[in-house]
């Protein structure tokens, strides 16, 4: 679905991807929910290709425990550390933010998220200014 990783069109590797390219190349996983309730899916066949244009931009992953991404948004993680990219990912629930899906913003505690998530931006921006 996405042969390029976290998206369906080309991104500027490190290495560049050969002329034609199609998709990357992926190790399989199982493609199972393991004891853990996560997927065991594909990685990057090593050595994984950089994404340099992504590695300076701090990025945030935002898992709410009711989404039904939660049993894989740890891939698209390990796809972007992978890629050399600098990934933080956050289970809302961990941060004793509970009940949300997907659709955080339209969630009735949504100004809990949304200042988590801008306290975040603020310690990002004031780390990368001092």
């Amino acid at each position: 679905m996405r042969p390029f990783g976290i998206t369906s069109t080309p991104l500027t590797y490190d290495p560049p991807l050969p002329d034609g390219a199609k998709r990357l190349e992926f190790t399989r996983g199982s493609s199972e929910i393991q004891t853990d309730g996560l997927f065991d899916g594909a990685r990057l066949k090593a050595p994984a290709p950089k994404l340099p244009k992504l590695a300076s931009v701090p990025i945030l992953v935002v898992t709410g425990e009711a989404s039904y991404h939660a049993t894989y948004d740890h891939l698209t993680v390990q796809f972007l550390q992978d890629t050399g990219v600098t990934v933080e990912h956050v289970y809302l629930a961990d941060k004793g933010i509970h009940g949300n899906g997907h659709l955080m913003a339209i969630e009735l505690n949504n100004k809990e998220i949304q200042t988590f998530v801008g306290e975040w931006i603020g310690q990002k921006v004031a780390t990368s200014t001092a």
